[in-house]
């Protein structure tokens, strides 16, 4: 799949391929994917628009150590079901079970 999706990019980046030849390649990729559940994030693995600005928030108000504003947004995101974990490699979210 990695080199599929290379040899794609750069297919497209070079104008060789159309819209068409696009479309099907992503439908190609999609159909791995269902399989394997590597590529394309499924809706339930995504924010909602409301829970991904209060996490932007909170990420904005950590980088301007305003710790108080980053655990309001902390504390309303926990309320709607989304756990935040910060780690060395930045901040993860993952939703309450």
């Amino acid at each position: 799949m990695h080199v599929l999706v290379g040899e794609g990019n750069a297919l497209l980046a070079s104008g060789e391929v159309g819209r068409e030849a696009a479309a099907r390649l992503r439908a190609a990729l999609e159909g791995m994917d269902s399989v394997l559940g590597v590529l394309f994030p499924r809706d339930d693995e995504k924010l909602t628009a409301e829970q991904q600005a209060l996490f932007d928030e909170r990420q904005e108000a950590r980088r301007t150590r305003d710790f108080k504003r980053a655990d309001e947004a902390r504390a309303k995101l926990d309320g709607l079901g989304i756990v935040l974990e910060d780690g060395p490699k930045g901040t993860r979210w993952r939703r309450k079970r």
